[in-house]
């Protein structure tokens, strides 16, 4: 098993078709649209026929901290759900339609299709 840190939506290193699984965490920390399509596009390309993306991310928190959070940072980023944290970062948690449209071109597997483990 091979991990690499991306930091740009980019894996020039690996050719088209070469990767069997991608496991990525988590979108959260990449709050613009473009960049999460052009990662997810990347991610598409690397990946086998066949083969398996895991996306493991956060959806929009119904919680009075998150709410008031989205709703202050939701001018400025223009996105609701975008925020900052403490430390200036800033991050999104999506709503669950997000989801179905960046991943549009993949076939979904609920956790009663995952395969089990060997």
């Amino acid at each position: 098993m091979h991990l690499t840190v991306l930091d740009e939506p980019s894996m020039p290193d690996r050719p088209d078709a070469s990767l069997d699984v991608v496991l990525f965490a988590v979108l959260t920390c990449i709050p613009g649209n473009d960049a999460q399509r052009r990662l997810v596009g990347e991610l598409s390309r690397v990946l086998k026929p066949g083969g398996m993306l895991y996306l493991s991310d956060l959806l929009l928190q119904d919680d009075e901290r998150n709410r008031d959070r989205y709703a202050r940072f939701a001018e400025p980023y223009r996105t609701y759900g975008d925020f900052e944290t403490g430390d200036g970062a800033v991050c999104r948690n999506h709503p669950s339609d997000w989801f179905t449209s960046l991943l549009a071109d993949f076939e979904i597997a609920t956790p009663a299709e995952s395969p089990s483990p060997p």
